[in-house]
């Protein structure tokens, strides 16, 4: 959270209190009220921000609006081309040559974008100037997510009454989430793994391959619980106001298997990705196993222009890609049956695949998070083992 949390409170406790003297009937007051006031918090974040993401909503309103009145597909895709070439700057241009331009939040707004110029292709739906400023604005979520769509975050979000259980939920979820970006994840967690941690540098320390595997998974707990609070808190924020937001994270610690995981970890991102880039292209193609490569390998991308990320998204879509394939095969069918008799050995079988699957996503969150390719493929090596 780039704004102070003290500041954020005060913020988001005075937006509420004149948001709440609107009457629920009132939708696109409310709306209006909303975006003015994420105007403000985006400005105090950047102000470079600002005005590249309200062009982005501006922009994606119009081109929805041509989009939904005739259907071309050269308009549609040179409009997505714009957006992901802000995308592509940030990742690539911002690290580099123009660091003095600071683009926080790109890399939801251009998705919020893309999903307001996508829908009005495929639906044939309008989405009209304010509900395309509320949903690429909206302060609660314009950070780090969860990312809405048009048809989840509108004025239509905005016209609920007063619910006291609710209220006061929202701010239970509000002070989970300070607690683990404030003290959890910062003074437990990654303290922790700077103890342990096995690098010298870029180097992997002579014998700390031992350390390594414990470390990545600090690390990828380090995250979760950071990137969890973010939701938590934008949940919480938005249910003050008594506005829906998605559910981001549903104890990916727990999954079974990889598939599983991604049905619980950063949901609204692969939902995204399954909705704009996996659909379409089963779609036009009928490549199944190639598409679930395709869309990890963009999400990595999503995350970091490197090489780190790219590998990252490989793992994932490999792995993936490999499971889906195993689903559908006969073999696959007679292995789950062979185990669905045997209760002991559905149990280990049950427990190895949560193991592994924790292991894995823990051992690829740190390949792609090295700084460095060299570090990263020491991680993939676990130092030449």
């Amino acid at each position: 959270m780039s704004i102070a949390p003290a500041f954020f409170l005060l913020f988001l406790i005075t937006v509420t209190s004149f948001y709440w003297f609107l009457p629920p009937g009132t939708g696109r007051a409310r709306a209006l009220l909303l975006i003015g006031a994420s105007a403000v918090a985006v400005f105090l974040i950047s102000p470079v921000a600002l005005v590249v993401a309200v062009a982005a909503a501006v922009g994606a309103s119009l081109m929805s609006a041509r989009l939904a009145e005739r259907r071309s597909q050269v308009a549609m895709i040179l409009a997505i081309a714009a957006v992901l070439g802000v995308l592509v700057m940030t990742r690539v241009a911002l690290p580099t040559e123009l660091t003095f331009l600071d683009l926080t939040g790109s890399a939801f707004f251009c998705l919020k974008a893309i999903a307001i110029i996508a829908d009005a292709y495929r639906f044939g739906r309008q989405t009209s100037l304010t509900d395309s400023l509320l949903l690429v604005l909206f302060f609660p979520t314009y950070e780090a997510g969860p990312i809405e769509q048009p048809r989840t975050l509108n004025q239509s979000s905005c016209q609920a009454t007063f619910d006291f259980e609710r209220f006061i939920g929202g701010f239970g979820r509000i002070a989970i989430g300070l607690v683990k970006q404030a003290y959890l994840a910062p003074i437990i967690v990654l303290e922790l793994a700077a103890r342990i941690s096995p690098w010298e540098g870029d180097e992997l320390v002579a014998g700390g391959q031992g350390m390594l595997a414990l470390w990545m998974l600090l690390k990828w707990l380090q995250i979760y619980i950071m990137f969890s609070g973010y939701s938590d808190v934008a949940i919480g924020a938005a249910r003050l106001m008594g506005i829906q937001i998605r559910e981001n994270f549903k104890l990916p610690f727990m999954a079974e298997n990889l598939q599983d995981f991604w049905k619980r970890w950063h949901i609204s991102l692969i939902d995204f990705m399954s909705m704009y880039v996996y659909q379409p292209f089963v779609r036009r193609t009928g490549w199944r196993y190639r598409g679930i490569m395709v869309l990890f390998l963009l999400t990595g991308l999503w995350h970091a222009f490197n090489l780190q990320y790219l590998l990252w998204g490989a793992l994932h879509g490999c792995v993936m890609a490999t499971l889906a394939r195993w689903q559908r095969s006969e073999t696959g069918d007679r292995f789950r049956a062979y185990v669905a008799e045997r209760r002991v050995l559905e149990l280990g079988v049950g427990a190895a695949s949560r193991v592994g699957t924790l292991f894995f996503v823990a051992w690829v969150s740190a390949i792609g998070g090295s700084e460095t390719w060299e570090m990263a493929v020491q991680v993939l090596t676990f130092g030449g083992l």
